[in-house]
């Protein structure tokens, strides 16, 4: 029998810099996201749904990294994460991965390892989320690494140490982003210039069947998915305990709407869950949401 691979992505490497507008400080905390979600009771209900075995891994502290070797250290500790990942999958034990950080840049890390498993294999990418994430360095308002980690897969890059690591590509047809996105200009004009399809709110309370076939022609493209789930993709009031809430995120009934057709496609191999941050006021109700939606995918049912 088959087991899960989880992983432990400990990190807040990809907020070096201050953040542009919003938050005043680099959220401190969100490195102790996954002990927070993955925590000993979850890890025995988790248990009794499948067999696991466990990776951890610790990224740097980002306020112990000098800014002129960022991008070196970001590169250097997400290929060795990527090595980790990809060599476990390669043993033939695992018929699932999930991955929870962390900031989102560790995605980074878990996309890379997936691609080059399934280097022969249409993968698909399903991001939940309300940022884009797909800024160029030069285009990047902050500089922090969680606002770009997408863009290498999908696009020649400007920053040469993350470049050099980024071995497979991604092509713009097999990316759908889920969520009400707060984006800029240069992530706006990339997501319209490259007809990247997106699924808002607006969507779903126009038409719930158009948009549960129009995520089943997404998975019916492609022959296996990564989906992953920055937590923040969920309205405030819902989930607050994170770096960027969005008060005009998805409720629940539209990321189960969503999350249950992508399951339905039975191709979903790995996911992440991230962006957790238990040092926020009252974290206990984002925590829970972040479990919901790890149990919901080994039970293949949200």
């Amino acid at each position: 029998m088959k087991k899960t691979l989880l992983v432990k992505a400990h990190s807040r490497i990809g907020m070096k810099f201050m953040p542009f507008g919003g938050e005043h400080v680099p959220n401190i905390g969100v490195e102790e996201g996954s002990d927070a979600v993955l925590d000993p009771h979850f890890l025995n209900t988790i248990q009794r749904k499948t067999d696991f075995d466990l990776i951890e891994y610790v990224f740097s502290n980002p306020d112990t990294v000098d800014s002129e070797k960022y991008y070196a250290v970001v590169a250097e500790e997400t290929n060795t994460l990527a090595q980790k990942i990809t060599k476990a999958l390669d043993s033939g034990t695992y018929e699932k991965l999930i991955m929870v950080g962390g900031d989102h840049g560790t995605a980074c890390a878990s996309v890379l390892a997936v691609l080059r498993f399934f280097k022969d294999k249409k993968v698909g990418l399903v991001d939940f989320d309300s940022h884009g994430d797909i800024h160029l360095l030069g285009t990047s308002p902050s500089g922090n690494f969680h606002g770009m980690w997408l863009r290498p897969f999908l696009d020649s890059f400007d920053e040469s140490h993350i470049k050099n690591i980024i071995d497979v590509q991604l092509p713009t047809d097999r990316c759908l982003y889920i969520g009400n996105m707060i984006t800029e200009t240069e992530e706006e004009r990339f997501i319209q210039e490259h007809d990247i399809q997106t699924i808002t709110s607006e969507n779903i309370l126009s038409d719930k069947q158009a948009v549960s076939e129009k995520i089943k022609s997404f998975c019916d493209s492609v022959d296996v998915i990564h989906l992953t789930f920055d937590i923040d993709v969920f309205k405030k009031d819902i989930v607050s305990a994170t770096g960027t809430p969005n008060p005009d995120g998805f409720d629940e009934e539209m990321v189960a709407l969503c999350m249950n057709a992508v399951l339905g496609s039975q191709k979903l191999f790995s996911m992440d869950v991230v962006e957790v941050n238990p040092k926020k006021d009252n974290p206990e109700k984002t925590i829970d949401m972040a479990q919901k939606v790890i149990l919901g995918v080994l039970e293949n049912r949200v």
